[in-house]
C-alpha cells in the first residue's frame, strides 16, 4: 500500500501544500458564508466614471477579521461591460443602516433555482446570486433596473486582501513548502525504481 502511494502519488505533497496555499489567500473567502445566504445592506447609489453603481455592504462579511471593515460590493446599473461589478473594502462607515439585501450563495451552478432566490429589483438590486469558484474571481448576477432585459451575470473585480484568518493558513501552508518539495525529492528514486521495474 505505500509502495502504491508513494508511485501513484509522485509530487502529491508538493502539489496538495502549492494548492492548499493558493486557495488560504482566495479573495473569495472575504465573503465566504457557511450557509447558502448571506444578509447584506443597501446604502444607496453613487457617481463612478460616469455610471451610477449600487452601494451594496456585506454586513456579515469578514466574520474571522473583526478588526477590519466589511466587504462592500459596487454594482454597476448599466448594460455597459466596461463598468465593472467590484468587490472593495468598505471605507468609514456609520451606521450600517439601509434596505436589506439577500445574497444567495450559489456553491453547486444550479440554475433551477426557487424563484424568490432569482435576482430581484425593488428600487434597487435586493436580491443578488453569487457563485463561488475556486479557480477565479467570484460570479455575480444580479438585476439593475425594471426590465426584463435588466439583468447581469459577471465576474466580479476583486480588490481585497485575503481575511486575516486565512493569513494563518497562508503563512502555514508557505512553511510546509520546503518540507514538501523535499519529501517529493527523497521519494523520486523510488517512484523511478517502481515505475522501471513496473513496466518489465
Amino acid at each position: 500500500m505505500i509502495l502504491f502511494v508513494i508511485t501513484e502519488c509522485g509530487g502529491c505533497a508538493t502539489a496538495i501544500t502549492q494548492t492548499e496555499r493558493e486557495l488560504a489567500r482566495s479573495p473569495d473567502q472575504e465573503i465566504d458564508s457557511d450557509g447558502a445566504l448571506l444578509h447584506a445592506r443597501y446604502l444607496g447609489d453613487s457617481k463612478t466614471d460616469g455610471f451610477d453603481v449600487a452601494r451594496i455592504i456585506v454586513t456579515e462579511s469578514r466574520k474571522g477579521c473583526s478588526d477590519r471593515p466589511p466587504v462592500e460590493m459596487l454594482l454597476p446599473l448599466t448594460i455597459r461591460q466596461s463598468a465593472r461589478p467590484r468587490l472593495i473594502e468598505a471605507g468609514s462607515l456609520g451606521p450600517l443602516e439601509g434596505s436589506p439585501v439577500r445574497i444567495v450563495i450559489d456553491r453547486g451552478g444550479n440554475s433551477n433555482a426557487a424563484e424568490n432566490d432569482q435576482p430581484r429589483w425593488e428600487g434597487y438590486p435586493s436580491v443578488i446570486r453569487l457563485r463561488h469558484r475556486w479557480d477565479a474571481a467570484p460570479e455575480i448576477s444580479y438585476r439593475f433596473g425594471p426590465k426584463e432585459i435588466d439583468l447581469r451575470h459577471d465576474d466580479m473585480e476583486v480588490e481585497l486582501d485575503w481575511v486575516c484568518r486565512s493569513r494563518v493558513m497562508y503563512a502555514g501552508f508557505t512553511a510546509l513548502l520546503p518540507v514538501a518539495v523535499a519529501l517529493d525529492i527523497a521519494t523520486f528514486p523510488v517512484q523511478l525504481i517502481l515505475v522501471i521495474l513496473g513496466g518489465h
